[in-house]
């Protein structure tokens, strides 16, 4: 099972417990009944008219599987909301919504696109099994992303779900097709409200009073109905000896009715509840543990508890919201009266001392997002920094990197800019999305602000803390500057400046800080193969992965990726492999998403250099498949892959798709240089014979190469000179001739042995175009010596026919040498047959490619209309992995659920229209 980043609180989860005085209102029962054939209901009426208490009283009733989730005003963005979501279905169906539940650990904002193909594919899992899912207090949500994705699940047919939305106001839904359809039940205000012999039933079981005719409808012309005001009028008329007396003064009152509803019930409670109500008031939820702590009181925890059952007991607005009677809030308006009455009785020092209290015991007890609203209401902006920066180290570990942008967005950029603690936090989301300029305004920021402070062992904070965390230090924000700085400068091939910084990171940060730990530790490895040190690079970093405990964490994924990125950058293809299969193991088995993304990635480039194209295309497409919970290098890395494997297969018009895909990730970030989206692109349209525009992009892009991270497979020079080799003209000999050169130093100076296979073998081509046969056969016999050890045969194949006739020309001179004949032979064996084009194959035959043997018979299975667990039993697999299949299925067809899957096979005559 997927565990969620984003830990929804489960008292958010408990259903409320309808009140025993309560009365049973058939007609709004048998009325909501009807939601069991429909896909949604919605109640709306404002506060306090019974819409919790009717909705709990169904679902008591409800003879389907249901969940309860209970919304807030936190709950606005996609990814929590659907958090809980997620959370309140796995109470009825353990590990239910795995696609969904992955999203959640998305590095990169998800389009609502993929959140909505998601859910509807995680939720036809579940067609077997009718279910409802209420969710109350929508109204808090104004997110209208939500609103949009929830109208789309309730047009999609056929699903299990039934929606259930309770909110104050009309549901932002859109539903008129359903309205018109008869598909919506509606419970509006006007419904809701009390008729005669309800409010009549409800008085003589609350109250145990009979009223009048008369009375009741003084009652309900004053209370128009309103439940909490009837409830109101129950607890009153419980110590009134004339109920008619109350009703009739009532009747006849000046004041609005909920405010003399309210001072009457307050004013006829005993001192001591009193003093209580007024004590809690400025807490959002509260427990009897918590209280005994905060409050300036003798009273024990023992105390508090029988006082809060007490309270419950007497029906006086207290809700319980867990089963264990632990955790309790006021009901909204009451707790309004309340925080009035106290703010007029109370000095304001009083009511912030207690919030401030509450703040410390819940920071105590690990329950650090609720103490940080407390800080914020009461605009203690210093103490909300200090406890977020706390924080860090936490969120890195967990990778939740969405967790620190979202505490980032709860302060001004004016305060932010003042605190090196916040700042560094806006070096890490730099830095996940290689916005290498932005890190490098940052850290030198930050490196001021540390400059600047006293003592390197002293907080950089010299304002005090609450109690329960601890300020982040000078040394340890000191030590991510250098481990980030070294980031950048590796991504410049300034190894001489990476090295020493990851290395005094290293030295510097503590094992608790396993991420960025980890990453200091890769970076100081990276480095150092940079500047030549390849074996004390892999001594180095083995040493450290031997010496765990347990390397089955992300930071021994981390060493392991190390040591496989040396190997492949080192030419070793099948070392690398080895150690990235092992990653790979380690983080399906750990469930470390980021750690997956790149070793399917590392493992495509692998297999496509071994001219194992079709295998290295499906490794690319595990990470598109992941990647918005991968690193954004590897996803972008990993379309342009599979996007350029198409293109070299052919299938040209599948890869411009996968072309837009990287577009849509980048437009998302705008975190990755646009060269690798336009340079990869302008090379496919030069093989799709468009010469001019492929030619046009590359005379406008002269970035440096010094700069440019050779550590990538696509690399815009490289494009480029691809691009001028078949368009050349005699003024841009000089230019191919200076890239060449620079792309060959700088591969030759960082020990990049991968790239510089590359270079050397179009060099070796253009030295041929030239006339220079002699350079050319030198230039090939040493890309095929450095390839030889970790056997590349794409850089060579790439190259076309010429390649073939250079490599026919070198053979009988090389193939005495040790194990470079039988080399030769295989990469002229890997040549195609014919040098003509590969032949147009139609879009059929393209996707029947591309759809495994397993696959076409899910697909198959699909059209005769079988739901996934019958596919399963049909397949002898699991449903999930039958999900997984049509997954694939529905991304390789353009489709978005099972009905367009299917026509999309018919169309396009996989078989025949009338399945």
């Amino acid at each position: 099972m997927t565990d969620l980043p984003l830990t929804f609180p489960h008292i958010k989860l408990h259903r409320p417990h309808v009140l025993s005085n309560w009365i049973m209102r058939p007609r709004l029962l048998e009325h909501l009944d009807q939601v069991l054939h429909k896909p949604i209901a919605s109640i709306y009426a404002p506060a306090g008219f019974g819409k919790t208490t009717l909705l709990s009283q169904w679902l008591d009733r409800c003879p389907l599987p249901n969940a309860w989730l209970q919304l807030d005003e936190n709950d606005h963005e996609i990814s929590i909301f659907l958090s809980g979501f997620v959370t309140a279905l796995r109470q009825l169906f353990p590990g239910c919504l795995p696609r969904t539940a992955d999203l959640l650990h998305a590095q990169v904002t998800v389009p609502l696109v993929i959140w909505k193909n998601a859910l509807i594919g995680d939720l036809e899992l579940l067609e077997d099994t009718p279910f409802v899912l209420a969710v109350d207090d929508y109204h808090l949500i104004r997110n209208p992303a939500i609103d949009a994705l929830l109208t789309d699940l309730m047009y999609y047919e056929p699903l299990s779900l039934h929606l259930i939305i309770s909110a104050r106001r009309s549901s932002p839904l859109s539903f008129s097709r359903l309205r018109a359809q008869g598909q919506v039940v509606e419970i509006s205000t006007a419904d809701i409200r009390f008729t005669d012999s309800e409010a009549l039933d409800y008085m003589y079981q609350a109250a145990e009073v009979t009223l009048s005719a008369e009375a009741a409808d003084q009652l309900l012309e004053k209370t128009e109905g309103w439940a909490a005001g009837l409830a109101l009028v129950a607890i009153s008329l419980r110590e009134e000896s004339q109920p008619e007396k109350l009703i009739a003064y009532l009747s006849g009152a000046d004041r609005g009715v909920s405010d003399y509803l309210l001072d009457q019930v307050f004013n006829n409670q005993p001192v001591e509840i009193r003093e209580f109500l007024l004590k809690t008031a400025p807490f959002n939820q509260f427990c009897a543990a918590m209280l005994a702590e905060v409050l300036d009181s003798n009273q024990s925890e023992r105390d508090f508890q029988v006082l809060l059952e007490r309270i419950e007991d007497a029906q006086l607005f207290l809700v319980p919201l867990d089963n264990q009677r632990t955790w309790y809030r006021y009901h909204h308006l009451f707790r309004e009266m309340l925080l009035s009455r106290q703010r007029s009785q109370s000095s304001p020092d009083k009511i912030e001392w207690s919030q401030r209290h509450a703040a410390a015991w819940l920071i105590r007890h690990e329950q650090k997002d609720d103490a940080l609203g407390y800080l914020i209401a009461l605009q203690d902006w210093v103490g909300a920094a200090q406890l977020v920066e706390s924080q860090l180290c936490a969120l890195l570990n967990a990778e939740d990197f969405q967790g620190i942008k979202r505490r980032l967005g709860r302060f001004s950029e004016e305060l932010i800019a003042t605190r090196p603690g916040l700042l560094l936090m806006q070096a890490w989301v730099a830095h996940f999305a290689l916005r290498l300029p932005v890190l490098a305004s940052l850290t030198a920021r930050i490196q001021a602000f540390l400059d600047a402070s006293a003592q390197p062992g002293a907080a950089l904070d010299s304002s005090s803390s609450l109690p329960g965390f601890e300020i982040i230090s000078h040394s340890m924000v000191q030590a991510q500057v250098w481990m980030l700085d070294s980031v950048r400068y590796y991504l410049i091939n300034r190894g001489d400046l990476a090295m020493p910084l990851a290395r005094q990171a290293v030295e510097s940060l503590p094992e608790n800080w396993w991420f960025a730990r980890g990453n200091a530790m890769v970076y100081l490895g990276l480095s150092m193969f940079m500047q030549g040190q390849y074996h004390r690079a892999i001594e180095t970093i083995t040493r450290e992965y031997e010496s765990l405990p347990n390397p089955g964490t992300t930071y021994g994924a981390r060493l392991l990726f190390c040591i496989g990125v040396i190997y492949l950058h080192n030419g070793e293809l099948e070392r690398c492999r080895q150690r990235i299969e092992q990653m790979l193991q380690h983080s399906l088995t750990h469930d470390l998403k980021m750690m997956q993304g790149w070793s399917y990635h590392i493992l495509g480039r692998v297999y496509q250099e071994w001219n194992q194209l079709e295998l290295a295309a499906e490794y690319y497409h595990q990470t598109v498949e992941q990647r918005f919970t991968s690193n954004l290098m590897p996803s972008l890395e990993s379309i342009a892959g599979y996007a350029y494997i198409l293109q070299t297969l052919g299938r040209a018009e599948q890869a411009k798709q996968f072309l837009e895909a990287l577009k849509q990730l980048h437009g998302e970030q705008a975190a990755a240089p646009p060269a690798l989206l336009v340079s990869l692109s302008a090379w496919m349209k030069l093989q799709n014979g468009q010469p001019v525009e492929a030619r046009r992009w590359a005379e406008a892009f002269n970035a440096p190469v010094a700069e440019q991270a050779i550590v990538w497979f696509h690399i815009p020079h490289i494009y480029k000179i691809k691009i001028l080799m078949e368009t050349s003209e005699l003024t841009t000999c000089c230019e191919i001739d200076q890239l060449l050169d620079e792309i060959q130093v700088l591969a030759e100076r960082t020990h990049n042995t991968f790239t510089l296979v590359r270079v050397l073998a179009m060099r070796a081509i253009w030295f041929a175009r030239q006339g220079e046969g002699l350079k050319a056969q030198k230039t090939l016999e040493r890309a095929i010596r450095l390839g030889r050890p970790g056997w590349f045969v794409h850089a060579f194949v790439e190259q076309g026919p010429e390649m073939l006739t250079l490599l026919q020309a070198v053979m009988p001179d090389l193939q005495q040498l040790a194990g470079l004949g039988e080399y030769i032979d295989q990469l002229i064996a890997a040549f195609p047959k014919s040098t003509e084009p590969p032949p147009k194959t139609s879009h059929m035959g393209e996707i029947n490619i591309l759809l495994t043997e397993r696959e076409l018979e899910v697909l198959e299975l699909l059209a005769e209309r079988l739901s996934i667990k019958e596919i399963a039993t049909r397949l002898h697999i699991s449903p999930s992995t039958v999900q997984q299949h049509t997954h694939h299925i529905y991304h390789k067809l353009n489709a978005n659920n099972k009905r367009q899957a299917v026509a999309s096979a018919i169309e396009l005559g996989m078989f025949p229209s009338k399945r």
